[in-house]
């Protein structure tokens, strides 16, 4: 995505985390246990997409920052996940921060340059488009790579397995964030990559 959350969080309390720890622990048990019981390659596809899913986060935000900063923006900051910060470093010398929980991201940015209200706005809307549209390049890649048929077939082959839950958290990501919706915050709401797009080329 491609807002800021303006890091306004509330501490939790050390009974919310040993909640969220047991719950946590609780459901890894439970998946293990059902992926374990008449065990078959393609039962890990839940994991494997989840794991794909983090790194197109990644992905995604880093489209972001490169549109940003190829269209002449500055990108102050690139966070990938919400919560505590886990460790922070720098990519292509924007820095940025890794957080607990890494299933959604957003950069800081603005533009360097003073240029027409229109503009502006086509500019805008190419950033937002940037993230799912990575996405949704790496599915049409994989789609290029491999055929449909084997794309969309029930297999048991682990090559084939990684690359399908590659190219389904692809496009689940891509077309998610491109159905226009609001995110409430504490700032009020704020447009996800599809509202954004509408916003600034209709507004």
């Amino acid at each position: 995505m491609y807002f800021d959350l303006r890091d306004k969080e509330l501490p939790s309390t050390r009974s919310e985390k040993i909640f969220t720890l047991i719950i946590s622990i609780v459901l890894l048990v439970l998946l293990v246990i059902e992926i374990g019981i008449d065990y078959e390659p393609k039962k890990i596809s839940v994991i494997l997409f989840c794991l794909f899913w983090i790194l197109l986060v990644g992905i995604h935000e880093l489209a972001h920052a490169i549109v940003a900063v190829f269209l002449g923006w500055r990108v102050d900051r690139i966070v990938i996940g919400f919560g505590k910060i886990l460790c922070t470093t720098k990519v292509f010398g924007i820095a940025t921060e890794i957080r607990r929980i890494p299933i959604e991201g957003f950069i800081l940015h603005e533009p360097q340059a003073t240029s027409s209200n229109k503009k502006t706005r086509l500019q805008n809307a190419l950033i937002y488009f940037a993230g799912p549209g990575s996405e949704l390049l790496v599915f049409a890649v994989l789609i290029f790579l491999m055929e449909p048929q084997s794309l969309f077939s029930v297999t048991n082959s682990y090559p084939k397995i990684i690359l399908q839950c590659l190219a389904f958290s692809a496009l689940i990501g891509g077309i998610i964030n491109l159905i226009p919706h609001g995110i409430i915050t504490v700032d009020g709401e704020i447009p996800n990559d599809g509202l954004g797009i509408i916003r600034c080329l209709f507004k």
